[in-house]
């Protein structure tokens, strides 16, 4: 379900000092389908544990030959993990983290038929089977 994955580390975007562990690899979702994700994992003191996940395509623009790339922003609340598919000016991301290719708004997302669903569901896998995801939230159970 996931190969080709690479850790790292990457800075706290509140300009704190601190580094965190960055993951990237391809998530297997289908028969035939694959993406990539990186993930960023956030704890700091005052929050919970928090992941920035980003999930790069090919195009999902006529317009722009360019790969796309999602940005999800999840977190604990109540025992539960929530997730958003986030604006790029949200984010902690930049060009670099993309690969100079296109980090979607929202509402592109939105507007691609079945777009979200997929999302959620390559998000879902995530935190349901990669086993470093599930650690950090507190080895949320698999499905």
């Amino acid at each position: 379900m996931f190969t080709k994955q690479v850790s790292g580390q990457w800075q706290c975007p509140c300009g704190c000092g601190q580094s965190f562990l960055r993951e990237t690899g391809l998530i297997h979702y289908a028969d035939e389908g694959e993406a990539v994700y990186r993930l960023h994992f956030l704890k700091e003191d005052e929050e919970g544990p928090q992941l920035w996940l980003l999930l790069g395509t090919g195009s999902w623009l006529p317009s722009e030959p360019r790969g796309s790339w999602i940005a999800v922003h999840s977190w604990l609340k109540d025992g539960e993990v929530i997730a958003r598919i986030e604006d790029p000016d949200v984010t902690p991301f930049d060009d670099t983290d993309v690969f100079g290719e296109r980090l979607l708004m929202r509402d592109e997302v939105f507007g691609q038929p079945g777009g979200a669903e997929w999302v959620f569901r390559c998000h879902d896998l995530i935190i349901d089977r990669h086993q470093r995801t599930r650690e950090f939230f507190g080895a949320h159970p698999a499905s």
